[in-house]
C-alpha cells in the first residue's frame, strides 16, 4: 500500500459495495471498455498477481478494477478481493449474477 493512501472505514467500504447494483457494474464494464478497448489495463491478463476474471459477454475483466469503477473505492482504500471475505468483490459479482473464474494463463 502507498504511504499516502487513505484507508476508508470498513463500514463505509461495505456500504459502498452493498450499494452496487448489476446496472452499476454494467456501467463500470462499459467504462472499462471505453478506457481500455484492447483490455490492456496494466497488462492484467499477462500478470500472475491477477488471479480472477469477471466474464461478461465472452470478455474477461479485472474484478477489483471494475468494482473500483463502480464504487469509487480503490484497493488501496480498503476494497477487498477474493472469495473468503464476506464483502470481497468476487462474492459481490456472484451475488449480482456475474460469473467469476480463475483467470486463464496466457
Amino acid at each position: 500500500m502507498r504511504e499516502d493512501a487513505i484507508v476508508m472505514d470498513a463500514a463505509e467500504v461495505r456500504r459502498r459495495l452493498k450499494s452496487v447494483t448489476r446496472d452499476k457494474v454494467l456501467r463500470a464494464i462499459a467504462d472499462f471498455d471505453v478506457y481500455y478497448p484492447k483490455n490492456d489495463y496494466e497488462h492484467w491478463l499477462d500478470k500472475r498477481i491477477y488471479k480472477y476474471a469477471v466474464v461478461y459477454e465472452g470478455k474477461l475483466y479485472p474484478p477489483k478494477y471494475v468494482m473500483e469503477l463502480a464504487t469509487g473505492v480503490g484497493v488501496s482504500e480498503g476494497l477487498a478481493g477474493g472469495w473468503g471475505k464476506p464483502y470481497g468483490v468476487n462474492v459481490h459479482f456472484k451475488h449480482e449474477g456475474f460469473r467469476v473464474i480463475l483467470k486463464p494463463t496466457l
